[in-house]
Formats: structure tokens, C-alpha cells, sequence
């Protein structure tokens, strides 16, 4: 009678690990994702600026409400408040100054509280009102929405594909002051040599420049190069007024090539209508120039009579492209010729 009831015991000691806990599962209730979009930073930008929109995604999904762990379940392989293959696009929206140059960004999974980054590239025009505007940012995804269980090994799940339109805001902040160079004007300029540039600047913009000084600088790592004082103080510079500043000296290399245009920056800092101080945007002005000058002597071979004093005449012809001033020559022995040449220089 004993070992019977061992027996008994025993076998429902393995029914036991069979049933438990192999076939205990979780079942989920909770709404889906809740997707949210901002605004990275500042939303904050000026006419005539390139710049980057940085939008912060968020899913908000709710917490799991309810969470039932019971025989005869099966755990599914996903979270229904979890987003899932999300994609992000920024639309105009009712923002047509307002240009969007990056494509769809693609995030992938977005669990609930999680935040993701996607950057949009994005230009405002230089005639651009000062407005707030609103762009609108797409996000596509889906979600597990619901789930059915087939027996005790099987699932077919139910996606829901979901696109949300959020508005994003942003805010085009009052013109500055813009530069358009015109009249752009070269003299006495050649490679290897110095010469001035002089050019009219015209203020486009809105705002009245007060102490506005202009800035003139090499253009990148062209052959251009103003001195220092290429700096020229203007004073008041307001809107739709056109300047043409005195001329900067300029230098070129002698390795520069004549047949190119090359370039210059050219900017203004100023005090806005605030009061603060403020910068332009740099615009870049094409500079062109004359080749080197070269020289020729065209006079006959001289002759000179050995033991006597020689006066020897020089013919001289400019070929280069420009004219020459100041100029000055002086003979150099260079070969063993057993004269004596003069070290006086002589004006041409």
C-alpha cells in the first residue's frame, strides 16, 4: 500500500513539469504608439541662410496597462506600443519660402519613451518675410495592433500601418543687412604684381546698419591676397542704399593664371536695430587680371672694343599684358667675359 501511493505521487510530480512552467505565457494590454515631433535647439532663422533642423521624435506609447501571465499563453515577439521600420519626412507644409533639401530619414524600431534624432537640411531664401511658418513632419510606421494564438505553439500577428502629419514651427527672424556686389572693376592688376579692385555694394536688406565697416578677404586659397587694410569703415549704411568704398590694393602671385577669375569675400560687420553686433553673410566677387610682364631686349648684339671704356645701348620692349611702371634695368656679366659691368641701375 505504501509503495502504491509513492508511485502516485511521483507520476503527478511529472505531469507537474510538463504542464509548468513551459506553457506559461504573457499577454499585453495597452494602447499603441504615440508619436510626438520638436524642435531640436533653436527654431529660429535669418533670410539667405542654410542651416539644419535637428527634430526630436519621441514615442509616448503608453505604459503596459495590464500584463497576464498565465498557462497556456504564449509571450509574443512584440511590444504593441513599440513603433516599428519608422520614417521620417519634413514637408513644406504652408512654408514655401522655406526649402527642404534632405530626403525621408529612417529610424527603424522606436520603443515606447524613447527619443531619436533625424537632421533635415533646409534654406531660407534671401527674400524670405519675417513670419512664423509651419512645416509638417511625416512619420510612417506600424505597429503590432492585435495577435492571435494557435494552439500552443503558434501566433499570427496583425500590424497597423500608421502615418501621422505633425507641425513643426519655425520662425524666420527680421532681415539683417544684405550685401549685393556689383561693378566689380580691376586696374593695374597682373600676376607677380599689385594693383586695386573696386566694386559698389547695394544694402538689400531691411535693416539700417549702423557703424558698418566692410571686409574684404582672400576668396579660399586662390592666388588673390588683400593687405590688412583692405578693412574700410563705411559709418551708417541703410537699407537700399548702394556705396562704392575706396579701392583695395591688391596682390596677385606671379604663379596665377591670367585666363581665370578668381575669387574674393566680401562682408560687413554692423550694429542692428537692436543695437547688437551683427555680421553679413559673406558673398564671393570674381576678380580678374592681366599676365606677368615680361620684357624683351630688341637692340642689336653691341660691340665693344678690348682695353677701352664701352657704351652699350639697350632696346627694351614690354611684352607682357600690362604696363609697366617704375621700371629699371641693369647688365649682368654672366658668363667669364672679362668686363666690368657698372652696378648703376638705369630708369627707363
Amino acid at each position: 500500500m505504501k509503495s502504491r501511493y509513492l508511485f502516485v505521487t511521483a507520476g503527478l510530480l511529472m505531469l507537474a513539469l510538463v504542464v509548468s512552467p513551459g506553457l506559461a505565457g504573457e499577454k499585453f494590454f495597452t494602447e499603441g504608439p504615440v508619436i510626438s515631433v520638436s524642435v531640436s535647439g533653436s527654431n529660429q532663422f535669418s533670410p539667405d541662410e542654410d542651416a539644419q533642423l535637428p527634430l526630436l521624435i519621441e514615442n509616448r506609447g503608453g505604459l503596459i496597462d495590464m500584463k497576464l501571465v498565465q498557462l497556456g499563453y504564449l509571450t509574443p515577439d512584440y511590444l504593441p506600443n513599440t513603433a516599428r521600420s519608422v520614417k521620417v519626412s519634413l514637408l513644406p507644409g504652408n512654408a514655401p519660402p522655406v526649402t527642404v533639401k534632405s530626403d525621408t530619414q529612417v529610424l527603424g524600431i522606436l520603443p515606447s519613451g524613447i527619443v531619436e534624432k533625424a537632421t533635415f537640411d533646409i534654406h531660407v531664401p534671401a527674400d524670405a518675410a519675417s513670419a512664423t511658418y509651419t512645416l509638417t513632419a511625416r512619420v510612417e510606421y506600424e505597429y503590432m495592433q492585435s495577435y492571435d494564438q494557435s494552439g500552443q505553439d503558434a501566433i499570427t500577428y496583425h500590424f497597423k500601418t500608421v502615418t501621422e502629419e505633425i507641425p513643426v514651427t519655425v520662425v524666420v527672424t527680421p532681415p539683417s543687412v544684405i550685401l549685393a556686389i556689383t561693378d566689380v572693376q580691376s586696374s593695374d592688376l597682373n600676376a607677380g604684381g599689385e594693383g586695386y579692385v573696386t566694386m559698389s555694394v547695394k544694402n538689400t536688406g531691411s535693416d539700417d546698419a549702423a557703424h558698418f565697416a566692410l571686409y574684404i578677404e582672400p576668396g579660399g586659397k586662390g592666388p588673390l591676397t588683400p593687405p590688412v587694410e583692405g578693412n574700410i569703415y563705411i559709418g551708417n549704411f541703410a537699407a537700399g542704399e548702394t556705396i562704392t568704398p575706396p579701392r583695395v590694393k591688391v596682390s596677385v602671385s606671379k604663379d596665377a593664371d591670367e585666363t581665370q577669375h578668381y575669387p574674393l569675400t566680401v562682408f560687413g560687420l554692423y550694429k542692428d536695430y537692436e543695437g547688437q553686433d551683427a555680421m553679413t553673410s559673406p558673398v564671393l566677387i570674381g576678380v580678374d587680371f592681366l599676365g606677368k610682364i615680361t620684357f624683351a631686349a630688341v637692340s642689336e648684339p653691341a660691340v665693344a672694343t678690348v682695353g677701352k671704356e664701352n657704351l652699350i645701348h639697350v632696346t627694351y620692349r614690354n611684352t607682357g599684358a600690362a604696363t609697366a611702371y617704375q621700371a629699371q634695368a641693369e647688365l649682368v656679366s654672366l658668363t667669364l667675359f672679362p668686363a666690368v659691368i657698372p652696378t648703376s641701375i638705369s630708369v627707363i
